[in-house]
């Protein structure tokens, strides 16, 4: 399978940078637009899971 890595992947940030919605303070993103995907979760459910620690 072409995905075979995925198995070694937690989370994904999803999403263009846009550097006018930059913020330093947000956690594994660089812009306010980009989502952090939880990748386990979202293949177990068939949809894209947001990560919340």
């Amino acid at each position: 399978m072409q995905l075979d890595f995925i198995k070694y992947v937690d989370v994904i940030v999803d999403g263009e940078f846009i550097s006018e919605l930059k913020d330093n303070k947000l956690h594994w993103r660089g812009s306010s637009n980009q989502r952090v995907i939880d990748v386990k979760k979202s293949i177990d459910s068939g949809h894209a899971v947001l990560y919340s620690d």
